[in-house]
């Protein structure tokens, strides 16, 4: 077999560097061999720090990136006695017993109800209710003290009810569950207005609280959250 001009040129070479400097082929061999092991090393640090980050980037993301809330809901079938009495202009005034007091006031929006809670300069967005009542997510959401809810369309003497809320905050997958347990206690005068009187137990906090539901409008007008604290209509403006 012929040799390549870049065969004889390498030979050449080795030629010329045995004459200069003279060593055994043994010698040229272990030196080419130390030089393969430190390129190695190189090769071996460079995937290591490689490595390294990868790793530090997979902590990051499990363990130390933001944690993401999601929140569901499961409920009972409820049975609205009426549709939603509540309507577009209406506005509803609330004193709460630590001098928080805020409005209630209900707009026409596209195919809802839209809610706002203003306390206040500072007005919030706190439902778009269909004509039973419901968000048009399908489901009730849970705000303690909201002067509507969904449940207060179906409230009758010895009605009762329950759902839950899931919390579940990921990373590192810890899941809360509050169970929400509703019952009428019975019909009361409250503030010269015809309600119901509604029970409502929390677990696994054991607490609870009270409302006093509207027998017309069924808007709250008052409640009670066992520990001092009050909420009561003050007026209604239509």
């Amino acid at each position: 077999m012929e040799k390549s001009e870049g065969d004889e040129k390498r030979e050449g070479l080795v030629v010329e560097m045995k004459r200069k400097n003279p060593v055994s082929d043994g010698e040229i061999t272990s030196a080419m061999r130390s030089v393969a092991i430190e390129k190695g090393r190189e090769f071996i640090l460079i995937l290591g720090v490689f490595l390294a980050i990868f790793f530090l980037f997979f902590l990051y993301l499990n363990f130390f990136s933001p944690p993401k809330i999601s929140t569901s809901y499961s409920q009972e079938t409820l049975t609205p006695l009426m549709p939603l009495q509540l309507s577009d202009g209406e506005n509803y005034s609330y004193a709460k017993s630590d001098g928080q007091n805020f409005t209630y006031s209900l707009k026409a929006g596209y195919g809802c109800l839209e809610a706002y809670l203003s306390i206040e300069n500072y007005s919030v967005f706190s439902g778009c209710l269909d004509n039973l009542g419901r968000e048009k997510s399908g489901f009730a959401k849970t705000f303690e003290g909201m002067p509507f809810e969904e449940w207060m369309l179906s409230v009758k003497e010895g009605w009762s009810w329950g759902r839950n809320v899931t919390v579940l905050l990921e990373p590192p997958g810890i899941r809360s569950i509050t169970q929400y347990y509703y019952r009428a206690l019975g019909r009361e005068k409250k503030f010269g207005r015809d309600t119901y009187l509604v029970r409502v137990s929390v677990l696994p906090e054991n607490r609870t609280y009270f409302e006093w539901v509207d027998e017309g409008k069924r808007i709250m007008v008052a409640s009670e959250d066992g520990k001092g604290g009050t909420v009561r209509l003050l007026s209604s403006v239509k």
